[in-house]
């Protein structure tokens, strides 16, 4: 998730407004919604990555 936000993110907190759902993130990432759900999760709760709605940031 940090390589996606840093490689594809815009600005300086590397902002991706995704296109689709989080389903589709997994599916294109290559992975099962469950672990990108509880990867997600860890990294907010580690204070790495914000998320709002279709919005993922790195935490300032």
């Amino acid at each position: 998730m940090r390589h996606l936000l840093v490689s594809e993110g815009q600005g300086d907190r590397c902002e991706v407004v995704l296109p689709g759902t989080l389903k589709d993130l997994a599916r294109d990432l290559g992975l099962t919604h469950e672990v990108l759900y509880r990867t997600l999760a860890g990294l907010e709760r580690e204070g790495v990555l914000e998320r709002q709605g279709a919005t993922l940031r790195l935490a300032k």
